[in-house]
């Protein structure tokens, strides 16, 4: 279900922001739980992907939706989850409260990095450590399985930067999720040149790793490989 179209953000390997036109439009909560009850009572779905870029961006619209999930599916086995991940400073502990209650099993998180001079190159919103790790604490501790993404590769994110966001995840309760870079045509990355493009267009997804920038293929399955074990 897509609660909302676009993006509020710009983030540089991107291209929502441009291909979605319009900007950031958000349906309304009425609308929206008018799609869950017609799925649920129609085709008798019971597990609910929110695909929005961000389903938090609007935390009031968010808690609407949620107190009417809860209301809706009441005794009913429901489960929710927005795979594309939210960003923690979106959050707070009475809107994961609500999602725990709606019938979210896990919570994924985007960061990209935990890195300031990362997350400026590619203007992310800064993902600071005293907000991040309450909110991951209190969902562990509603019996939430915790997910938190971070980027790999391209012109931003260096080895050591890699290397230091796992090494910073793997103390606390949760999954790594290590996505790895990848070129939008249309992101500000992409008519940068940010990179050395494959030479036909078709090739772009020839390999999970087509981009070499900041990080060699070596390191990035590497770094593929220790996220796993983490």
């Amino acid at each position: 279900i897509l609660t909302s179209r676009g993006c509020a953000l710009n983030c540089s390997y991107c291209s929502t922001s441009k291909s979605l036109s319009g900007g950031y439009r958000a349906r309304k909560a009425e609308d929206v739980l008018r799609e869950f009850k017609e799925c649920y009572a129609r085709w008798g779905i019971t597990f609910f992907d929110i695909e929005d870029e961000n389903f938090t961006f609007d935390r009031k619209r968010t808690r609407e939706i949620l107190r009417g999930l809860i209301e809706m599916f009441k005794g009913k086995e429901i489960e929710i989850e927005a795979m594309n991940g939210l960003l923690p400073e979106t959050l707070d502990r009475e809107t994961v409260n609500l999602m725990r209650a709606a019938g979210f099993r896990r919570l994924n998180l985007s960061i990209a990095s935990m890195n300031e001079a990362v997350l400026r190159s590619c203007n992310r919103p800064e993902s600071a450590p005293e907000h991040l790790e309450p909110l991951v604490t209190h969902a562990v501790g509603l019996g939430m399985d915790v997910t938190v993404f971070i980027i790999s590769g391209g012109p931003h994110a260096s080895s050591r930067t890699v290397a230091d966001d796992l090494a910073y995840l793997a103390l606390q309760p949760v999954r790594i999720g290590l996505s790895t870079y990848y070129p939008a045509p249309g992101s500000l990355d992409y008519s940068r040149n940010s990179f050395r493009k494959p030479s036909a267009f078709s090739l772009f997804r020839s390999s999970v790793y087509p981009v070499e920038a900041r990080m060699t293929r070596l390191q990035m399955v590497t770094a593929s490989r220790v996220a796993r074990i983490l």
